[in-house]
């Protein structure tokens, strides 16, 4: 990977913390907000970095799913 590419995962794990006090608090709005592709991009991406839900940012669409 090229230091760009690092960079940029870094970044986005880094914002994905700071939702995740606040996750479970956005999940009723998560959908109406957020496209489906973008939805699924993250979902995507934090499941390859995250597949342990080890940042809980699986609170965020675990509602939303439902």
């Amino acid at each position: 990977m090229d230091l760009m590419f690092k960079n940029f995962i870094l970044l986005f794990i880094i914002l994905g913390m700071l939702h995740i006090l606040v996750g479970k608090i956005r999940q009723k709005w998560y959908t109406e907000t957020v496209s489906a592709v973008g939805r699924g991009s993250l979902e995507a991406v934090k499941s390859y970095l995250d597949p342990q839900n080890i940042f809980a940012a699986g609170n965020l669409f675990q509602q939303a799913k439902l």
